[in-house]
């Protein structure tokens, strides 16, 4: 349940199992806790039972677990200097592969001066979701990338700096805006692209795929924990379908920060 460097890497969190990787917490289910533990016990014991594996899967339990009561992004442990000192909220910082970037010192400019605006990734910072790339500071300009807006958007510099910041607004777990976009336009108009290139810049798993008849199911918004963006692909609101008014009403809710009951 440990890295090289000892840290902890497997939580137990609101019932479910979740294990460090890559930057941030993935769910894992418990057939797999129990495989982790049989390999374990497998090199150093003999005689090995369903009934060792499960007791030792109990003690990890309490070994491994989260308070409830924890939201995430956190921090698990007292922040060091480098977070305290600096004020760095888990809510502005960014987990990818190989580090954690807290957003405002980046975009302030702060890493080149003395308070860092990234360290390294450490399974001490509590996320469900993270992008799954390398932060490279040095990238290279995205030609082709903007070359596409330039031509969905006939060069409107505005539109593109609007698309920009939404794409921004996704890599944090911050809904002060309470905003929803809505991409209009008429069909092959490049909102397909758009939309796939967010899903990969996000992950899998930090992306969810919606429609008004899923959102209206007994758990529809179950799909939704954990995740950075919720995506319908063409969403027709028909206002005397009590159901899609329903999965409206929740849309509305979850944009603006009320709880909203899985």
């Amino acid at each position: 349940v440990a890295a090289e460097s000892g840290a902890q890497t497997i939580r137990r969190y609101r019932g479910n199992w979740y294990r460090y990787h890559q930057g941030c917490y993935r769910q894992i289910e418990d057939e797999d806790i129990e495989r982790v533990v049989q390999a374990s016990l497998g090199n150093s014991y003999h005689g090995l039972t369903s009934g060792k594996v499960a007791s030792v899967s109990r003690m990890l339990r309490n070994r491994c677990a989260v308070m409830s009561t924890l939201e995430s992004p956190a921090w698990l442990q007292t922040p060091d200097k480098t977070r305290a000192e600096y004020g760095w909220r888990p809510s502005d910082v960014l987990a990818t592969r190989n580090r954690l970037i807290h957003l405002p010192s980046y975009i302030r400019g702060d890493e080149a001066a003395t308070i860092p605006a990234t360290i390294p990734t450490t399974p001490e910072f509590f996320a469900m979701s993270g992008v799954p790339v390398e932060f490279q500071p040095d990238a290279p300009e995205p030609t082709e990338w903007l070359k596409f807006l330039n031509g969905v958007f006939g060069g409107d510099a505005q539109s593109i700096r609007l698309l920009q910041q939404w794409f921004g607004y996704h890599l944090t777990a911050d809904y002060r805006h309470h905003k929803i976009m809505l991409l209009l336009g008429a069909p092959r108009s490049g909102k397909g692209t758009t939309l796939r290139v967010l899903q990969r810049l996000l992950g899998p798993k930090s992306y969810a795929g919606i429609s008004l008849a899923s959102l209206a199911g007994a758990h529809g918004t179950e799909a939704l924990v954990g995740k950075r963006a919720a995506v319908g692909g063409d969403i027709r609101i028909d206002p005397r379908d009590r159901d899609a008014v329903r999965s409206l009403q929740s849309i509305l809710s979850i944009s603006g920060g009320d709880e909203v009951e899985v």
